[in-house]
């Protein structure tokens, strides 16, 4: 977990009790080569809530942090998330500014280990609490996932999902 912007790159995260790769408390913006919470080319599975978190990161409307950072989750294996809280493979909530693209989600079995689809079959999950101490959820984009059967929540309004298969 981070407060920072981040990056996360060729890594096995795996069986946490909670988020595996997590950013919260608006994610600040930080000055470096990525310039986002970039989480990429990872292989994330078997974790109690989300696999992957963006969460309370705004730099627009209620509750809003002119530093607050941005996402890109990209090109990631998402499988088995969700056993502790139905929170979906990918979740982003409270925040605004996060790309979600090329990642590979549901069932798979891998080097004869089986890996399960995310928990209630969600890949991608976008939602915002409504509450006044918290950033709105806005400029959500996630295209181009292959989601083998998963779904994604709350697509439309703030956020864009294009090309997923």
């Amino acid at each position: 977990k981070g407060v920072d912007e981040f990056s996360i790159e060729n890594s096995y995260v795996h069986d946490t009790q909670g988020n595996g790769v997590w950013c919260d408390v608006y994610c600040n913006d930080v000055s470096s080569y990525f310039n986002a919470f970039h989480v990429h080319d990872n292989f994330i599975a078997n974790n109690g809530r989300a696999g992957v978190r963006f969460e309370e990161a705004a730099d627009s409307g209620q509750d809003s942090q002119p530093t607050a950072g941005e996402a890109l989750i990209e090109n990631n294996e998402v499988r088995g998330n969700g056993t502790n809280s139905v929170r979906g493979g990918i979740s982003v909530h409270d925040a605004q500014h996060a790309l979600i693209r090329n990642n590979r989600f549901g069932a798979v079995t891998l080097a004869g280990v089986f890996y399960p689809s995310n928990v209630s079959s969600i890949a991608v999950r976008v939602t915002d609490s409504g509450r006044s101490d918290r950033p709105d959820t806005a400029d959500v984009n996630v295209v181009n996932n292959t989601l083998n059967g998963e779904t994604i929540k709350t697509c439309g309004g703030v956020v864009i999902c294009q090309g997923n298969l």
